[in-house]
């Protein structure tokens, strides 16, 4: 088959899960159908552009500029409320529709078997793609049902917070609903995030596809320092960052004492490093591009999140790396992983401190641990076996739905 790949974001480097999820789809559908990938540019792109054609064996990509940074003036944030009010999406998703690449995409796609549009971002594009005559099936691949994991408004966030958070989740849910009803294919990676996609927009989904992770290998662990508690995280993403500063704020104090070093390694705003530097105890790392020896100096791993919908690919990478996971439930949604066999779950920032807390005192249940969870991102969650799958998921929607003048098995 030939396959018009769309995404929003340029795939390499993989600084997010997205990115991750996003790369490996794409690498396994270039393992085995001609792909031609139209994909958003940032200020990176041209560095990886060769390497990433490299990735899908040959692929034909183009790259499109998304122009100067958003201007911060009360006009310009008025006029991008406009365009997200019109486009009946949230400002964040509104502010990276881009109109070349949408014409790109309208001109090519009659001339594929199918189009697959790789994340959320790019579901603004799926309503003038429908209505393109000659274009065969649309399967959207949804990383997270974004509109699961948009929370009640704090109460104390203020008037102005407070409104604000229910005109993004009916934008996000608009949004969702509009492009998931328009597609031949929606890919989820749970059965969870499969519920939530029938509870909030009667859709059931086409195929469940888990995201995954490459294995590497971690140097044989040769601690010289304080023992070490591993977050690895984009600290961008609300959840991750509203997460991580709950525990360290509610329950890391007690660990600092006893001499643990919190190792961050995830980018971060300014503002965010100042509300996380200021606890004894947390080193601040930025990107981390080789995690490798990072995670042969931490003693233990940590993924404290309490909201956010979807398989969490640095959970995977966590356990995937061999070490002992401290993780709340929603963490580790959507992963087939046993409390106190391939990781410890706790709800809460004390019940996480106090699982790490036994960890760093227990060295053969660290390494029972750590052994588990990595034969399950071994056996489960590698690209080896999800790959083929997502493969297989864009295959029998095309079977169903081929381009007009074309037959299923074209």
């Amino acid at each position: 088959m030939r396959l018009l790949c769309i995404t929003n974001l340029f795939p390499m480097p993989e600084v997010t899960g997205t990115h991750v999820r996003v790369l490996g789809l794409l690498r396994s559908l270039a393992a085995v159908h001609a792909v031609h990938l139209l994909c958003r540019g940032d200020d990176t792109a041209g560095s990886y552009l060769a390497a990433l054609r490299d990735e899908l064996r040959g692929a034909e990509v183009e790259e499109f500029d998304p122009g100067p940074p958003a201007a911060g003036t009360p006009a310009a944030m008025v006029g991008r409320w406009s365009a997200a009010m019109w486009r009946g999406m949230p400002t964040w998703i509104a502010a990276q529709h881009h109109d070349g690449l949408l014409e790109r995409a309208v001109s090519l796609a009659p001339g594929f078997d199918a189009v697959v549009i790789l994340d959320d971002y790019a579901g603004s594009y799926v309503p003038r793609l429908r209505q393109v005559p000659g274009v065969g099936a649309i399967v959207a691949d949804k990383g997270n049902v974004m509109g699961a994991s948009l929370l009640e408004p704090d109460p104390e966030a203020g008037f102005r917070g407070r409104v604000r958070t229910r005109i993004d989740r009916h934008l996000v849910r608009r949004h969702e609903r509009r492009y998931v009803g328009l597609v031949d294919g929606v890919v989820v990676t749970s059965s969870v995030e499969g519920a939530r996609l029938h509870d909030l927009y009667g859709r059931r989904p086409d195929a469940v596809v888990p995201s995954a992770v490459t294995l590497f290998d971690v140097p044989e662990a040769t601690p010289t320092g304080p023992p070490g508690v591993l977050y690895v995280g984009n600290l961008e993403y609300g959840p991750n960052i509203e997460g991580l500063i709950r525990f360290v704020e509610a329950a890391w104090p007690p660990l600092a004492e006893r001499g643990a070093e919190l190792l961050v390694a995830g980018v971060a705003s300014p503002s965010q490093r100042g509300a996380l530097a200021r606890h004894a105890g947390v080193r601040l790392l930025g990107f981390v591009d080789d995690l490798a020896p990072l995670c042969a100096a931490a003693t233990v791993a940590v993924a404290p999140v309490w909201r956010g919908a979807g398989v969490k690919v640095k959970t995977l990478t966590l356990l995937g790396a061999g070490l002992p996971l401290v993780a709340t439930p929603v963490a580790m949604e959507g992963i087939a992983a046993d409390h106190d066999r391939h990781a410890l779950v706790a709800g809460t920032p004390a019940g996480l401190a106090a699982a790490i807390g036994d960890l760093l005192d227990d060295h053969d249940r660290r390494a029972r641990l750590g052994a588990a969870g990595r034969a399950l991102v071994a056996e489960r969650y590698t690209w080896a076996s999800v790959g083929p799958a997502f493969v297989e998921a864009v295959e029998q929607v095309r079977g169903r739905h081929p381009a007009p003048g074309t037959d299923a098995a074209g």
